[in-house]
């Protein structure tokens, strides 16, 4: 009920999993069941970007100057299971660079990095229906992972099999932006 506007549930239970936080700082309530829940926010903020928004009060707070926010214009549409699909990928290229972090030089370090970084900031793009998000994503995962993979001559058949994994995907994503 994090996300309630109920009166009664504004800025309560922000622990979520993690219930002693809000005890300790008195921020919990109980769920009532004689109020039903209304879903939503007290202030909406008109973007899908997840880093302005989030930090959109550290940003006043400071003085910083934010530009209007509006509600983002699609230029395609992707479903949101292949987006999600692209995270996971991520998601997994993330957990494997920590597994191979003390195997590997540092250039194979800075450039497996690099690739989820970028790869991070694409899928954010391709979240919210930009192009240049597609650009990225395609240069990302059909022309520099297969760089690092060959360069390095990578036979680790699980970053192989993601790699194919990945290619198959930003296929799906030209083909599906090609529609529009």
């Amino acid at each position: 009920m994090h996300h309630g506007i109920n009166p009664e549930y504004i800025d309560k239970n922000f622990g979520g999993a993690f219930v002693f936080w809000d005890k300790l700082f008195g921020t919990f309530q109980q769920e009532k069941e004689s109020i039903d829940i209304i879903y939503g926010t007290k202030n909406l903020v008109r973007t899908e970007n997840v880093l302005l928004a989030n930090n959109r009060p550290f940003l006043k707070m400071l003085k910083i100057p934010i530009k209007k926010m509006r509600k983002i214009k699609i230029s395609y549409y992707l479903p949101d299971m292949i987006i999600g699909l692209g995270g996971l990928l991520l998601f997994v290229m993330l957990l494997y660079y920590i597994h191979q972090e003390n195997h590997w030089n540092v250039d194979n370090k800075i450039f497996f990095f690099c690739l989820v970084f970028i790869g991070t900031i694409a899928n954010g793009g391709l979240s919210e229906g930009k192009y240049w998000g597609i650009y990225i994503w395609l240069l990302n995962s059909l022309i520099l992972g297969p760089i690092f993979v060959i360069n390095q001559h990578i036979q680790d058949p699980f970053l192989i099999a993601i790699s194919g994994v990945l290619i198959f995907h930003s296929l799906y994503v030209l083909y599906k932006s090609l529609l529009v």
